[in-house]
């Protein structure tokens, strides 16, 4: 599921550079990778705080896999790559915004 979600971010992210020609459109999608570079990082940080609880209550090495702390560490990998990837095409697209 997540390599689809992938996947389509992926055509989203061709698709609207590729069609994009004007400052005023690479401004609009710098302003909205800014936009989704901040709601990733509130996930991450309530993602951060949910592994910690969850880290406190390890059964043991019995637990199957994945245990919660283990997905709740997967997701904030996931948010914190993220916010990495929407920063980089928000410099990206602001410099050619401002070419």
């Amino acid at each position: 599921m997540i390599r689809n979600f992938i996947i389509i971010c992926l055509i989203t992210i061709f698709v609207s550079a590729s069609f994009s020609q004007s400052p005023n459109q690479y401004k609009t999608l710098a302003t909205y990778y800014n936009k989704e570079q901040k709601k990733y990082q509130l996930l991450a940080n309530d993602e951060k705080k949910e592994w910690i609880r969850r880290s406190q209550n390890i059964v043991g090495i019995e637990a199957k896999y994945p245990r919660p702390v283990d997905s709740a560490r997967y997701l904030y990998d996931y948010y914190t790559y993220k916010v990495a990837e929407d920063k980089i095409l928000e410099v990206k697209y602001n410099k050619l915004a401002n070419q």
